[in-house]
């Protein structure tokens, strides 16, 4: 089970299209993630949810986290496909 005290932040991308082709990928490796979605534009608050209409139309913060066990060879992963070493996590 993936929880906050076992994981990683591994990424963070900035559109619908990456975020869903990062899942395919960790998912046809078996590699278990979390995503956590951010509006970059909101002002914060408690919990703010962006609504479908948001997440289809503007550019949200999709930040993967992965298992500490599976955290070398999702870096391994991520380089190999071509992510750029900036917006992988060290």
């Amino acid at each position: 089970m993936l929880t906050a005290h076992n994981s990683i932040k591994l990424i963070t991308l900035s559109t619908l299209e990456a975020q869903g082709s990062l899942r395919e990928l960790l998912d046809s490796h078996h590699i278990e993630y979390n995503v956590s979605v951010r509006n970059p534009h909101d002002i914060g608050g408690f919990f703010p949810v962006a609504d479908i209409q948001t997440l289809m139309t503007q550019d949200m913060e999709y930040i993967f986290y992965v298992h500490q066990r599976d955290t070398e060879q999702a870096y391994r992963l991520l380089t190999q496909e071509g992510y750029h070493d900036t917006s992988i996590e060290p």
